[in-house]
């Protein structure tokens, strides 16, 4: 298999990675590639579409802020923008490591209408999600906004990352969002759950930037909550159900096989046994 198969392959077990789990398959990538310099060579694009598809958070060096990794906020090499400060910042993907605050950026003709939607999605934020995280980017003539809420507990085998990302024209116009949970649970076993919803908001208008930011987010709060609720009830009705189904009986021990004793089960003189009674 030649380098660049490999570096295929590890790329797509990198950007398949559960979120926050991406150092632990990286380092299972590192132990079945077994080639370091290729790694380094190689890798760095699979961290930075990772990154940028989950809206990683990362504080560069003096803000005060959490900035989110996005392709709104992300030019062609690997610096980033900061619009609450006017500046950008390189970040490092393989190391980890976010650079200082840099190169003072001037504000656009559209920084009011995102800087009063950002003040708006934060306070939403604050009071909705524990771990949330936010940003509002001004892209292709839409504010872009975007939110990152990710709890992560690998001493007790499970993570988890709700992902939103809202559009509107910088005028007023369509809201469009598209909402994105994923959990991870593996404690003795292996269950996912990825779901994701396209949404077609509707008419977002203001006389200015405020009452813009203002409808924008009465609209982002309703079709959240509507997403978070439909998300519980299937859940719910799962567990009651086709969980119920899937679980196996115990067997005729009633007992649970312990896997760690395994070899000691004297399970071929059963079987012939068995065998040897059917027989006669």
């Amino acid at each position: 298999m030649s380098a660049d198969q490999r570096l295929k392959i590890a790329s797509n077990f990198l950007l398949q990675a559960p979120p926050g789990e991406l150092n632990d398959v990286f380092n299972d990538v590192r132990a079945l590639l077994n080639d370091d310099d290729l790694l380094q060579r190689g890798i760095g694009g699979a961290f930075s579409t990772y990154d940028t598809e989950q809206l990683t958070p990362v504080k560069p060096e003096g803000a005060s802020d959490e900035v989110l990794l996005t392709q709104y906020n992300h030019d062609s090499s690997s610096r980033y923008f900061d619009p609450r400060t006017s500046s950008t910042f390189e970040y490092d993907h393989i190391a980890r490591k976010a650079g200082p605050l840099e190169n003072g950026v001037a504000e656009g003709q559209d920084e009011e209408a995102r800087s009063a939607l950002d003040t708006a999605l934060q306070k939403y934020v604050r009071e909705h999600f524990p771990e949330g995280r936010s940003g509002v980017f001004v892209h292709d003539g839409e504010l872009v906004a975007c939110v990152n809420s990710g709890r992560y507990s690998a001493s007790n085998y499970w993570t988890g990352l709700w992902r939103s990302v809202w559009r509107v024209p910088v005028t007023g116009g369509t809201l469009r969002g598209t909402l994105s949970a994923y959990v991870h649970y593996y404690e003795d076993g292996n269950v996912q759950l990825e779901s994701s919803k396209d949404v077609d908001a509707g008419k977002v208008e203001g006389k200015d930037a405020n009452s813009l930011a203002a409808a924008a987010l009465k609209l982002i709060r309703t079709f959240e909550q509507e997403h978070q609720q439909s998300l519980n009830e299937a859940l719910t009705g799962t567990s009651e159900s086709a969980f119920r189904q899937l679980r196996r009986a115990l067997p005729i021990t009633r007992n649970k096989i312990d896997w760690a004793k395994i070899g000691s089960y004297r399970l071929g003189e059963h079987l012939a046994a068995a065998g040897a009674r059917v027989g006669s």
